[in-house]
């Protein structure tokens, strides 16, 4: 009896712990939507920074803040300059130049869980792959990452995203932190899936920023963002290690039902 109900627990705790990347996929939907209906839908108005590869976003003055909470202080934050939010990011396709103020909005496929790049005629040209996603989570939330080189970082985000190569990844720090981690270069040339890929990202999801001109007439450069999916979720379903907590917690209250029953039993015998 005590195998069947432990069985059954476990079934519903792995399908449960298996739903969460469906979870965040929904979530995301939301973040997408809040994001670029800001500032009367023109999404993200900003201003830019560059320097050594490490591009700086803050709110124009005047207009309805970014959503930063997720970056660690020093990757994000306020400028002061009056109380504007920054962000700190790197280009996704370095093809493409950049504008200043610009127009950014999240481009999300809702069908697929990626989040995409543009071509300079606005349409989708790469998908974000796990490689990217996750060494940027790693960047934005100081989860891993200290310090880093900006331009050696920015070039394994390149070289994940297909828009350059290098022979080695091992002569890249940040390429070879993640074959020490899966040894597959193609797992991290992957494309990004919110839906699959909980295991490595957690409840956060990364985003592409799609940028235009000021008019918004152009396609300029695109940028990575960051933001949490279960700040927005209204669907009741519990995070996976704490509804693994519930199951455990309930296999406790199970087994010591079913021992004190047992003594019971004796005691009436006795």
């Amino acid at each position: 009896m005590r195998t069947r109900i432990f069985s059954a627990l476990l079934a519903v705790t792995l399908t449960v712990m298996s739903s969460g990347g469906l979870r965040a996929d929904l979530d995301a939907l939301e973040v997408v939507g809040n994001f670029n209906s800001m500032n009367d839908g023109r999404g993200f108005d900003f201003q830019y920074s560059n320097s050594s590869s490490l591009i700086s976003l803050t709110t124009t003055s005047g207009t309805q803040n970014v959503t930063n909470t997720v970056y660690t202080t020093g990757r994000g934050g306020m400028d002061g300059t009056p109380a504007r939010t920054y962000f700190y990011s790197f280009c996704v396709n370095p093809s493409l130049g950049t504008v200043n103020p610009g127009l950014g909005n999240l481009n999300y496929e809702a069908s697929t869980g990626y989040t995409y790049t543009k071509n300079s005629n606005g349409t989708n040209r790469d998908a974000l792959s796990l490689g990217a996603a996750y060494l940027y989570k790693q960047y934005a939330t100081s989860l891993a990452l200290g310090n880093i080189n900006a331009g050696t970082f920015a070039t394994a985000l390149q070289v994940l995203n297909g828009t350059t190569s290098i022979a080695n990844w091992a002569s890249n720090t940040y390429l070879a932190a993640l074959l020490n981690e899966n040894a597959l270069q193609s797992y991290w040339t992957a494309k990004y899936d919110t839906r699959r890929d909980y295991a490595e990202m957690g409840n956060y999801v990364v985003f592409v920023m799609n940028v235009t001109n000021y008019n918004g007439t152009s396609q300029n450069q695109d940028f990575l963002y960051i933001a949490h999916a279960n700040t927005v979720t209204g669907n009741g379903v519990p995070e996976p290690a704490t509804f693994l907590f519930w199951t455990l917690g309930g296999l406790g209250l199970v087994c010591t039902s079913r021992a004190r029953n047992r003594r019971m039993k004796r005691l009436a015998l006795a």
